[in-house]
């Protein structure tokens, strides 16, 4: 009798734990880095016929049964200039005092961060963001670790001068024609940012001048045969990159009297439009990429490696306007050249949907930040 009321007793508690620890989920699913926890039933009903310190029977609660995932959450769009997400491992590590000290010191996964009274980044708590310190005119890092704090002027900007793009091409995407059937004959079939048609997927990402201004890269991939795909590159907005044979594929950023190249009339055309030209194709061996050029022919990439491909990156120079006072747009006037390269190491062509599996082009801010968590 006993013992049947006690097996009764411990699987209520079993069940009451569980509910506790969903509760809990449910209740802060909405918090910025909370981590979910998963009870373990197993190991609840295997304390349960072990005697322990608090009873006959296992002790009661769910401390010590339930683990705690730390799987990637969604992140959301925030206003907040110094909100952050990482992607991938690693935590935000914030400590109570300005001199870090390892029995104060704490990880979080949150992001949300303001500043204090000092200009330093904390938490909203008020915890202090520790990272690697800038040197003196913020060009680059020391191995002092202290608490990030925002400068009391405008932190001098850094130019743009490489960034990294990993994206996953849908390996289940058709094939774009380069032909469109027309009355009379065939035509070019060009790419036209509003006909989605044309192109098989797009990603944008920033770059900044020497003055911090920011300007957006939108690159088009198009899928020209089963193994290769076309890039298309345009600045913000208003001009497309033009194929080059050289190392590096030069943008002149346009005036206000400057006609679009792309624009150019073609009597070959549907649109009339000669339209932009790819500046680079992606080849892919086994659904990994192995060779980024101005030209890249099928029956040459059975004799690439995917797993030692290299070189596999794009060099750009964009150019300021010939005419500084006149500028086709105001808003997102190039003050000097910009000379970088984008790394597309690791981007695959699998038979999944499109995604940004890593990417960066950014400030000096987010690179400290960045070191700060890969190295603790």
């Amino acid at each position: 009798m006993s013992s049947g009321f006690s097996i009764g007793l411990n699987a209520l508690q079993a069940n009451s734990g569980a509910i506790e620890v969903a509760s809990k989920n449910i209740a802060a699913s909405n918090v910025s880095g909370y981590k979910a926890s998963e009870y373990l039933f197993q190991e609840a009903l295997t304390r349960s016929l072990q005697p322990s310190s608090s009873g006959r029977f296992g002790a009661t609660g769910t401390g010590g049964v339930t683990r705690r995932t730390y799987a990637a959450g969604s992140t959301k769009y925030s206003a907040s200039p110094l909100d952050m997400s990482i992607n991938g491992d690693g935590m935000f590590v914030v400590g109570l005092f300005k001199e870090p000290s390892p029995e104060k010191t704490f990880y979080t996964r949150s992001g949300q961060f303001l500043t204090d009274k000092e200009g330093n980044i904390v938490s909203s708590s008020g915890l202090y963001l520790y990272g690697y310190q800038p040197n003196s005119d913020f060009t680059n890092v020391t191995d002092q670790i202290g608490p990030l704090k925002e400068p009391a002027s405008p932190m001098p900007p850094n130019r743009t001068t490489s960034a990294f793009l990993s994206v996953n091409l849908d390996a289940r995407t058709n094939i774009v024609n380069e032909k469109r059937a027309k009355a009379g004959g065939e035509v070019t079939n060009i790419l036209n940012t509003d006909d989605p048609t044309t192109y098989t997927h797009i990603q944008q990402f920033s770059l900044y001048d020497k003055l911090g201004q920011q300007h957006s890269v939108t690159m088009y991939f198009r899928r020209v045969e089963p193994r290769i795909f076309d890039v298309y590159v345009n600045v913000d907005g208003q001009v497309f990159a033009p194929k080059s044979t050289g190392d590096t594929i030069s943008i002149q950023m346009p005036n206000a009297d400057t006609d679009n190249p792309e624009d150019a009339l073609d009597a070959t055309t549907t649109t009339g439009k000669k339209g932009p030209e790819a500046v680079a194709r992606f080849g892919f061996v086994e659904g990994r990429l192995v060779k980024v050029g101005p030209t890249v022919a099928d029956a040459d990439l059975d004799a690439l490696d995917p797993k030692s491909a290299q070189g596999l990156l794009l060099s750009f120079d964009v150019k300021k306007p010939t005419n500084p006072l006149k500028p086709r747009d105001p808003s997102l006037m190039v003050s000097d050249d910009i000379n970088f390269k984008i790394d597309f190491a690791g981007t695959t062509c699998f038979a999944s949907a499109f995604e940004v599996k890593k990417g960066r082009a950014g400030r000096l801010l987010c690179r400290i930040i960045d070191r700060a968590v890969s190295r603790r």
